[in-house]
């Protein structure tokens, strides 16, 4: 699937917002990435799992939203999974990670939609607890608030299937969207920069 095409898909799917809408962040917002909704049409979720290349010994998804997708790639690039939780469990084996790794492998991580990079860097301490390390990051979409920027930074590979500007000029282009709605957008990721 190729950049347009995933673009006008997620857009279809209803996973492009536009409107008023709060950021876990507390952030208010004009543009709202959902991509839960992928996971009600299997096959694009797999397109989009094939548009990564995974070169770890594992991989795993930032909960919970990356979960679906991490799924997908784990079928898709035939690579274990790791599911990591929010929380410890009272019962069973309390495991914050689960599944089946050994110290010293390597991780491909993966999240639906980066603002600061936060959650991805949480997720990647426990990984580091476990003694696995991460250098592969993929990111479905980028909101170009800082998040990208900081990974790389701290010396990360970061892998993006595609940004706000690249969702929002190709929806004006195509009529989706007004070419005012676009540039409110586009303006307010610009002057809400999370990260220097």
């Amino acid at each position: 699937m190729n950049k347009k095409n995933f673009i006008h898909t997620l857009f279809q799917i209803g996973a492009v917002k536009f409107g008023s809408f709060t950021l876990k962040n507390k952030m208010a917002t004009p543009i709202y990435i959902d991509l839960r909704r992928a996971i009600s049409v299997p096959t694009f979720l797999s397109a989009m799992a094939s548009m990564f290349s995974v070169s770890a010994d594992l991989l795993c998804g930032i909960p919970y939203a990356a979960l679906p997708l991490a799924t997908a790639l784990s079928l898709t690039h035939n690579v274990p999974m790791l599911l990591l939780r929010k929380e410890q469990k009272g019962h069973g084996t309390k495991q914050l990670i689960e599944g089946i790794y050994t110290s010293g492998q390597t991780c491909f991580v993966v999240e639906d939609v980066i603002v600061s990079g936060e959650s991805i860097l949480d997720s990647i301490e426990l990984l580091k607890s476990a003694e696995i390390s991460v250098q592969e990051i993929g990111i479905v979409v980028d909101r170009q608030q800082g998040g990208v920027k900081r990974l790389q930074d701290l010396g990360y590979n970061v892998h993006v299937l595609c940004n706000i500007t690249e969702i929002v000029e190709e929806l004006v282009r195509e009529k989706k969207i007004s070419a005012e709605k676009g540039r409110e957008v586009l303006t307010f990721i610009q002057s809400h920069s999370v990260y220097p």
